[in-house]
């Protein structure tokens, strides 16, 4: 079984300076105007001239499985995903925070992830 080195970005619904990336864990960026101070080479990456996408949180609970992901498209809770399994099973999960109220995050189900042509 080979393991692909896919990579893809999705954007947030919510908040537009801030994307994930996922292809073997999930790693949420926030963009932010570079100015004096705000910049950490170890801890994100400048995306254009003046902007940058600083690193806020990694997810690794599903490392290497994920085939499709999705993101909940309201306020909250807060960075709630569907994250789409190779063998599929669908897991919501979230990015550590510090309650989840509705009891959703772990919550494992039956479904299918369609195709990206």
């Amino acid at each position: 079984m080979s393991i692909s080195n896919r990579f893809e970005i999705l954007w947030s619904p919510v908040h537009p300076d801030r994307f994930l990336t996922f292809g073997t864990d999930l790693t949420l960026y926030r963009v932010q105007k570079i100015s004096e101070g705000n910049v950490s080479k170890s801890q994100g990456q400048t995306i254009a001239d003046d902007m940058f996408a600083n690193l806020m949180s990694v997810n690794t609970e599903n490392q290497y499985n994920m085939k499709c992901v999705a993101w909940y498209p309201k306020p909250e809770p807060e960075n709630l995903l569907a994250v789409g399994l190779n063998h599929g099973r669908v897991v919501l999960t979230s990015f550590g925070q510090d309650g989840d109220p509705q009891g959703l995050i772990g919550k494992i189900g039956r479904a299918s992830c369609r195709e990206r042509v």
